[in-house]
């Protein structure tokens, strides 16, 4: 299972095994939206903009309107994705798999750029913050 807040502190995003990712209202618990997968979701994330949320299921990495819930576009890895981070300003994204890769993601093009390797499994990804 995975948890994601928009930076205001507004929603909340979860995601299982259950192939779900469920947006909910903080401070009531209301469930906003649901966006269907294909498999279980392991990552997931509020895009900056704030309306926009990508999650990782499978191979898939999915940027979904967070109002209509349409799919807006999918990047296709070769491993299952554990999880992933945005970069400040959501211009890249990395993405971890149990094969020990991470895979450093250009958003503009949706083409990988590098691969990092490990020698296990990538559960937890995270980019430092600039000011």
């Amino acid at each position: 299972m995975a948890f994601g807040f928009l930076s205001d502190g507004r929603s909340l995003i979860s995601g299982s095994v259950d192939t779900t990712a469920r947006i909910r209202d903080v401070k009531t618990g209301e469930l906003q939206h649901i966006l269907n997968h294909k498999d279980g979701v392991g990552g997931l994330a509020f895009a900056s903009d704030g309306k926009t949320v990508v999650t990782a299921s499978g191979n898939e990495i999915i940027f979904w309107d967070a109002v209509s819930d349409r799919q807006l576009r999918t990047i296709f890895a070769a491993q299952p994705v554990n999880n992933f981070a945005l970069s400040d300003r959501d211009r890249f994204l990395v993405s971890g798999s149990s094969s020990g890769t991470a895979d450093v993601w250009n958003l503009d093009s949706g083409q990988s750029i590098q691969s990092l390797h490990h020698q296990g499994d990538i559960w937890g990804i995270a980019f430092a913050r600039t000011t």
